[in-house]
Formats: structure tokens, sequence, C-alpha cells
């Protein structure tokens, strides 16, 4: 059994429409979202809050790369077991330290 078809059915399905698809050439489970290297991954909202102040910037997960994006920066962070959510939350918390967001 391989790693995808070990998440259901929905993983199988999602493994036969990307087997058959020319677009993509990748797809990796990450914490309870498919990500695809194709070239326009979807994006996500992520906020933080520091010192009271609110912070906001968008993420999305290339591979087994997560970036979050500001209007004045971004990082990037191999993805591992920590949860794309809370990743994503931890570079805005740097971004935002670093005057960045």
């Amino acid at each position: 059994m391989d790693a995808l078809a070990a998440h259901g059915e929905n993983a199988v399905q999602l493994k036969r429409s990307v087997q058959h698809s020319t677009l993509y050439t990748s797809t990796i489970f990450v914490t309870g979202r498919y990500c695809t290297m194709d070239n326009n991954p979807p994006r996500y909202p992520v906020t933080c809050e520091i010192d009271g102040k609110a912070h906001r910037g968008t993420y999305w997960i290339a591979g087994k790369i997560l970036t979050v994006s500001t209007g004045m920066g971004g990082k990037s962070k191999q993805v591992g077991s920590t949860p794309a959510e809370i990743l994503a939350k931890e570079l805005l918390q740097e971004l935002a330290k670093e005057g960045k967001a």
C-alpha cells in the first residue's frame, strides 16, 4: 500500500487525477492538505498578534516548502511534522519581529 492510499479514498481519487494530469509533477500529503508542484499553489491567509497589533500574510506550500508572504517580505521553510498552519504563523511572527509584516 502506498502512502497516499493509506489516507483513504479521497487520496486515491486525487492520486488518479494527478496521474492523468500533465500539469502536476508531484503530490505530497502535508498536514491534511495535498500539495502539488504546479505553478499556482492555493494560498491561505495567516494572522498573528504581537503587542496588540495584528499582522496578516498569506502562505502556500509548493512541494515540501511552505512560504509566508506579506507586503514587505517573505520567509520559507521546509515542512516537517509541524502542521502547516502553525508553521505559517511562526514564520509570520518572525517577519513581524523583523518589521516585515
